[in-house]
């Protein structure tokens, strides 16, 4: 237990009872994130999401059924180093798709990474949000909503406010962010659109309304990332 190593066991229900195989993936030491179960893939075929406890490097470890019993895909994403904010499976998307918000231990940057299960094994498309770091304040799944929509809230040292919406059921890894700046007080609406090129986004400032941030509200009936925000101007009299 104190080495943190990611152990496996399999067992084989083709083989005698009882047959078990066991094999030590001593790259994957670290804080489990997520074990999640790819319907989508083979029967029995599972993703594992580990943090190394030294490094914050996060690591997906795949497990072929396929495969010889034993093998193991491993792909290691050191950019994505830092704390973990959130592990998100969208349950209406394609089985299996993971969603992992974390932010980087030193720049504070905050990081999306997708893994599409329908991708070659390991393929990861990434969204390196560097304006919009900050610390965690909230991590919320909506339940009423469609299952896997996520709201995520931070606040850094400028007194950036962060909201970071998930729509589950815009293409897969869509994204709107809300941020309002401390001195200057102008809200920002980024949308990252995954249907076009990678990491393209589309910004909205809306100097109008550069105040104190009274309420963000997400509305379900409309359409999907319609939000009506009420702000209170810094220099009203009234």
């Amino acid at each position: 237990m104190k080495s943190g190593h990611l152990i496996p066991a399999r067992i084989q229900t083709g083989e005698p009872a009882g047959a078990v195989t066991v094999f030590t993936l001593t790259i994957y030491s670290g804080q489990l994130i997520l074990a999640c179960v790819q319907t989508g893939e083979p029967a029995g075929g599972v993703t594992v999401f580990t943090l190394t406890m030294y490094s914050g490097h996060l690591i997906p470890a795949h497990v072929q059924t396929g495969e010889p019993a034993g093998s193991g895909t491993v792909f290691t994403h050191t950019m994505y180093t830092g704390h973990l904010i959130l592990v998100s499976v969208q349950t209406v998307e394609p089985a299996g798709n993971v969603t992992v918000f974390t932010q980087t231990m030193y720049t504070g940057h905050l990081i999306l990474v997708s893994v599409q299960t329908g991708e070659p094994a390991g393929d990861v498309t990434v969204f390196t949000l560097t304006m919009y770091k900050g610390q965690l304040i909230l991590a919320h799944v909506h339940t009423g909503e469609f299952a896997g929509t996520v709201t995520v809230i931070t606040d850094n040292y400028l007194g950036h406010l962060i909201l970071v919406h998930v729509q589950t059921g815009e293409p897969a890894g869509a994204v709107t962010l809300f941020t309002l700046t401390m001195y200057l007080g102008h809200l920002i609406l980024a949308h990252v659109h995954t249907g076009e090129p990678r990491g393209a986004v589309t910004l909205f400032t809306l100097t109008l309304y550069s105040g104190h941030l009274m309420l963000v509200h997400i509305q379900t009936g409309e359409p999907p990332g319609a939000v009506t925000v009420f702000t209170l101007t810094m220099y009203s009299v009234t």
